[in-house]
This record gives C-alpha cells, structure tokens and sequence, in this order.
C-alpha cells in the first residue's frame, strides 16, 4: 500500500469537493458518508461560514424529510450537526446573523 500523499489544494476546491461530497453522501446507504463526515469534520475550520451554515441548513432539512440512510447514517451527520451548531454559538453576532439568513433564504 502507497502512503498517502499530500498535495495543495485551494479553499474554492476544497469548498467544492466537501459541499458536493456531502450532498453525493446525503441519503444514500453506502460506507461513503462515514469517510464524507470524517472529511467534513477535519476541513471544517477551513470552510467559510456561509458554506458551514448552508451544510448545516441541508442536513438538517434531510433529516426532517427521513431522508438521511441508514440509522448509523444518522448518527453520523448528527456530528456533523453537533460541529456546526457549535461553531455558530461560538462566533460574534454577524455569523449568527448569517447563519439565520441561510436558514430563512431556503
């Protein structure tokens, strides 16, 4: 087995890949959203709070729709829930302010 590389990747690609990642993974029951959280939960702190919001928005609607997998699915995009809601207490007021308005646009 090859070890693993690293290469450099700008923050408009990882953007791209995580949030396109995470909605491929959303729903499905496949091994593939345990390694999408596990990604998500490491990059987070380097996506913009805009993109943290929308993922946060997202999975929550999915969940509220029945559509999240399986039941260790869940689990798993409940992290990822924890994570968000966590970050957006931490913050000042204009990235809860933004956070809502994500909340409300969709």
């Amino acid at each position: 087995m090859n070890k693993p590389t690293t290469v450099e990747i700008n923050t408009d690609e990882l953007r791209a890949l995580v949030i396109y990642s995470f909605r491929y993974a959303m729903g499905r029951q496949t091994y593939a959203v345990q390694e999408v959280v596990e990604a998500l939960l490491k990059y987070w702190d380097h996506l913009e709070d805009r993109d943290q919001a929308l993922i946060v928005k997202e999975i929550s609607t999915e969940i509220t729709r029945g559509n999240y997998g399986m039941d260790i699915d869940l689990k798993q995009w409940q992290r990822v829930l924890v994570k968000g809601r966590k970050h957006c207490q931490e913050q000042l007021h204009e990235t809860l302010t933004e956070c809502n308005e994500v909340q409300d646009n969709e």
